[in-house]
């Protein structure tokens, strides 16, 4: 897991982190941030964040727990959730300023990166909200790997979960 920085005046003044729902979530994602790689991108799956960022912070923190938040985080544009070659991961929105991430050049160095979301950023993950389940065994649709179907609860937008 990389060292980063916060810019601490971009995170206390964000209009972003500001709509996140309950206000608890708030706190959460400073400990996120370092999830990010030399190119500002993450693999997303839950049981492995948990282990990582809330071991220490908060040891009762579930699994689903870290799907909301991650939710939210997606919900508000902190986050944009993609897939590429059948696996999810996560680019935090805004990483790329200046001073945030290593320069292009150093960023030769690194091997192994997650990919980066297309230049579109209009893969169809990035308008939903992560099914139960997720990231264990199912994929996005809700189907076992094998086309039975799973026992987590449909994948729904966003404004599906608004209006309801």
């Amino acid at each position: 897991m990389p060292a980063r920085l916060v810019d601490g005046d971009a995170l206390w003044t964000s209009s972003k982190l500001k709509k996140i729902q309950p206000i608890q979530f708030r706190l959460h994602y400073a400990n996120w941030l370092p999830m990010a790689e030399a190119n500002g991108a993450f693999e997303v799956d839950f049981d492995i964040l948990r282990a990582k960022i809330y071991p220490v912070i908060d040891p009762g923190f579930t699994a689903d727990n870290v799907r909301q938040v991650f939710n939210e985080f997606v919900r508000v544009g902190l986050l944009t959730w993609f897939v590429d070659n059948g696996k999810d991961y996560a680019y935090f929105v805004g990483i790329d300023k200046p001073g945030r991430l290593p320069s292009d050049k150093h960023l030769k160095r690194y091997k192994n990166l997650p990919p980066l979301p297309d230049e579109s950023g209009m893969n169809p993950a990035n308008s939903r909200i992560v099914p139960e389940g997720f990231g264990f065994g199912l994929d996005w649709s809700g189907m076992d790997r094998i086309g039975k179907e799973g026992s987590s609860a449909p994948l729904e937008t966003y404004a599906d979960k608004v209006t309801n």
